[in-house]
């Protein structure tokens, strides 16, 4: 008779076990239920996901179930005496013995078809997608049910295949039976066929590991991240479930054995180098030395003036964008390209400076590499007649692209497997394949004009030979791990050292200069890369500077709103300003002997904040049913700080530019409740019309009126007294 100790000793063993298993199998699916991204995924699958893609997910699906549940059930044999006899096994234990291993492999299924059920409730505005959203969870379910209805048949289904072939019944052979002898025969037996099948699945593995590190960003959009998923997951279950067979046989822990060796090679097997150009690909068109903010802000607003005389004071536009993900490069990128859909080149040739944080980053260099590249026509041509938006639909064509797969099949086929291998090998970065994913993106969408690939050349390219004129600078904000100090990627003709330390910016107080300590120049997309550190999908950079390794995370651990970095822009402009006016005697001079003392023309400075968090006001008290302040407080307190900080950077900011009798303007997402709009790296076409939505209350055709933002930036662009006429639209 057991007692409830013996219950409990052997339940904890088989637990031991199979935690493995039952935690991959079921986390994939779990992760689908309770996040943002993982239900945009879902719908992303019902949108635009056909024929092959499908029958790839289903099959992932089933391949994952019936892994989990054979697996499950193979380290649950007495190996070493583990377990007593089954013939003294309470009957309820029998029980929970065989259905066990089989609620493992239906319960993923399971999970699966409730996320799409889930998912399907936001999809108010696409019916037809969310029917087959539903349809696919009903396939789904109906797998399971099938699945389980198999495993619970497949003796008796077994017992007459072999019966008539073979003579001999599989009830002969009972593995759960009361004859130990007979289940010690089929267990010998039955091991050696598993044996051969884990050595299959590792071969698979193998093979899907040199599958993705050779094609993974041309090969993984076409699964989608949740079958890249779950196949990962039913491809390292049998590993999984072989490490926990041979440990309980050997007695020895080899799951922390496995990861203690991981932890070591981990000393010097880091393969999150960035990558570098070993010539730069305009060598003999290098950028001039440093010269500072305020002399390029002197040049160039000398050169605005000759080419586009304005009627009053010279529009200045500051660009300052959120991180994000994908989310935040998108309603980055839409928001300029529409306004120069709008308004043309009087607009773009006006912005002088963008800094950018994560997803942010990748909106402004989606749009500095439209400006910079001539053969890129639809954002290098004069304003479109409504309803015509090329410039936007050039955006929208480059960011439509699934940048998830790709990353997230580095992340867990190669990325994984470099954490145990003693050598580093740079080709399983998981950050590479997202940068590839951009360059392959903007090769993509600019290939048919026959021009470069801006986003796999050198970043101060955009800025040499004639690309000066057209291209904004670009500041793209990261984070130094060790110290936890903002640092920057600046273009070098600007990038003034600090004259006490040349890892810093001069004209940016304790802002490390990560071009300055690079040992070689790098790409735009690697620059992009070290600003867009997403948390978990993408690993912290590393650069083998002079003085050792340095480490960069994503900027918005320091500011979220890449606020600060334009703050200090503004303050360079504005003691360049006053550098110019020259003060009292330059006044005289200019007085009683005109041109004596000349002056640059004068400047209305427009900052344009591009705000990601869905409607970031202050948050009143929470309080729940239950005191657990003092526990989650300081976490809590923690991770507020950050978003605090961001708000604080951008209410900083709107003073400087109102101090010098500029204009704010923000442009804000809202949550409407139609549909939650997700972080990450892939949107559903759900997701990118109501992005597109909310931009079109912000920025309408004019045939549909303006709204406050849009008026507010015809009146600073045409208006010859700005100052005193325009009104922000923040």
């Amino acid at each position: 008779m057991w007692t409830i100790r013996d219950w409990l000793r052997y339940l904890s063993k088989i637990l031991s076990y199979t935690w493995f298993m039952l935690t991959v199998a079921w986390g994939g699916p779990f992760i689908l239920i309770v996040n943002q991204q993982g239900q945009d995924l879902l719908r992303d699958l019902a949108e635009r996901s056909r024929g092959p893609a499908l029958v790839a997910f289903f099959f992932a699906a089933l391949l994952l179930a019936g892994n989990a549940w054979y697996w499950a059930q193979k380290v649950m044999l007495p190996f070493g005496g583990r377990f007593p006899p089954p013939a003294k096994w309470p009957p309820y234990f029998t029980l929970f013995v065989r259905w066990y291993p089989r609620v493992i492999g239906a319960g993923a299924l399971a999970l699966t078809a409730l996320a799409c059920a889930i998912a399907a409730r936001t999809m108010h505005e696409t019916p037809d997608a969310r029917d087959r959203l539903i349809w696919f969870g009903l396939i789904v379910l109906g797998l399971g049910v099938a699945f389980l209805g198999f495993v619970w048949q497949r003796r008796q289904i077994s017992d007459r295949l072999m019966h008539n072939f073979v003579g001999v019944r599989m009830t002969q052979i009972d593995a759960y039976g009361p004859h130990y002898s007979g289940f010690a025969a089929f267990a010998a037996a039955d091991r050696t066929a598993a044996l051969a099948l884990l050595v299959q699945f590792v071969l698979a593995g193998l093979v899907a590991t040199i599958a993705v590190w050779q094609w993974g960003v041309a090969i993984a959009p076409e699964f989608g991240p949740a079958t890249v998923t779950f196949l990962w997951a039913a491809l390292i279950i049998p590993l999984g479930a072989a490490i926990a067979m041979a440990g309980a046989w050997s007695r020895i822990p080899l799951f922390v054995v496995i990861l203690a060796a991981a932890l070591v090679f981990g000393q010097w097997n880091d393969n999150h180098e960035i990558r570098y150009l070993a010539v730069n690909p305009q060598a003999g068109d290098s950028p001039a030395a440093a010269q500072g903010l305020g002399p390029e802000f002197a040049a160039w607003t000398a050169a605005q003036a000759q080419r586009r005389p304005a009627r009053g004071p010279l529009p200045v536009i500051l660009v300052s964008a959120e991180g994000g993900g994908i989310r935040a490069a998108y309603w980055a990128a839409l928001i300029l390209a529409r306004l120069h859909d709008r308004f043309g080149e009087d607009f773009s040739d006006r912005i002088f400076a963008m800094s950018g944080v994560s997803g942010g980053s990748l909106g402004l260099g989606v749009f500095a590499a439209m400006r910079a590249d001539a053969h890129f026509a639809p954002c290098a041509a004069p304003a479109a007649s409504p309803p015509a938006r090329p410039c936007e639909q050039a955006a929208i064509s480059l960011l439509n692209r699934d940048f998830l797969s790709p990353v997230l099949a580095g992340l867990l086929f190669t990325d994984l497997t470099q954490r145990f291998l003693p050598v580093r090998i740079g080709a399983f970065d998981r950050a590479r394949f997202l940068e590839f994913g951009w360059e392959d993106a903007y090769a993509r969408a600019a290939g048919s004009a026959g021009g470069p690939n801006i986003f796999s050349q050198a970043f101060d390219a955009l800025w040499q030979g004639e690309r000066a004129d057209r291209t904004p600078l670009l500041f793209l904000n990261s984070t130094q791990v060790h110290d936890g100090r903002r640092a920057i990627v600046a273009p070098r003709h600007v990038a003034l050292p600090d004259p006490r330390s040349s890892a810093f910016l001069a004209e940016f107080p304790q802002a490390i200069d990560i071009a300055g300590i690079a040992p070689g120049p790098f790409r735009l997309s690697t620059a992009i890369g070290l600003s867009a550190r997403f948390p978990l999908i993408t690993p912290v950079g590393v650069i083998s500077a002079r003085d050792g390794q340095r480490r960069f995370a994503d900027g918005g651990y320091f500011d979220n709103s890449a606020g600060l970095t334009l703050r200090d822009i503004v303050r360079a402009v504005r003691a360049e300003r006053m550098r110019d006016d020259g003060g009292m005697l330059a006044s005289m001079l200019r007085a009683v002997m005109p041109g004596s003392a000349p002056r640059s023309p004068d400047v209305f400075p427009v900052i344009l904040h591009i705000v990601n968090d869905p409607d970031p006001d202050e948050a009143p008290p929470a309080s729940g049913p239950f005191d657990f302040e003092q526990l989650l407080a300081p976490v809590e307190a923690v991770m507020n700080a950050r978003v605090a900080r961001s708000h604080q950077a951008r209410a900083v900011l709107e003073e400087e530019v109102r101090a010098m009798g500029g204009m704010f303007v923000s442009f804000y997402l809202h949550d409407r409740k139609r549909v939650g709009i997700p972080l990450g790296w892939t949107l559903s076409p759900t997701v990118r019309t109501e992005l597109r939505r909310q931009l079109d209350e912000v920025l309408p055709d004019p045939a549909a009126g303006n709204s406050a933002q849009l008026q507010a930036i015809a009146c600073a662009l045409r208006d010859p007294n700005p100052a005193r006429n325009c009104r922000a639209g923040s």
